[in-house]
């Protein structure tokens, strides 16, 4: 996957299930490209701020957006869900163009910002 985009959302059960498919991800941006500091991966599924920090800190070559979802299936089916959006200016611009077909994206800064408003309104 990360061979054919420049941005991949994960929408997981968990931090275990991207965890598992992390390296698979970079590797293949590294394929794809020796500037492969491209890849965009917009994280979305329920997990801690911890988790967010961990891959921000521990993985190069790959800008994290943090992006967690509000809106339940009656959103999804409906476009309609509530993004919350945090990463560096240029990342976010790319993620939030992709992520607004799905609903609408809150921009709330830095990458580690998004789950913030999630924990509010959970």
């Amino acid at each position: 996957m990360a061979r054919q985009c420049d941005v991949v959302i994960l929408l997981v059960p968990g931090a275990p299930e991207i965890d598992g498919v992390l390296d698979e991800l970079v590797e293949g941006a590294r394929e794809r490209d020796a500037d492969y500091d491209r890849l965009i991966l917009a994280i979305s599924s329920t997990v801690s701020p911890v988790d967010i920090t961990r891959w921000h800190r521990d993985t190069s070559g790959v800008k994290f957006v943090d992006a967690p979802i509000s809106g339940g299936e009656a959103g999804a089916i409906r476009g309609d869900l509530s993004i919350m959006v945090g990463g560096d200016d240029a990342a976010v611009g790319l993620v939030s163009d992709v992520l607004s077909s799905c609903g609408r994206p809150f921009i709330w800064g830095r990458w580690d910002r998004g789950k913030w408003p999630r924990r509010v309104t959970s």
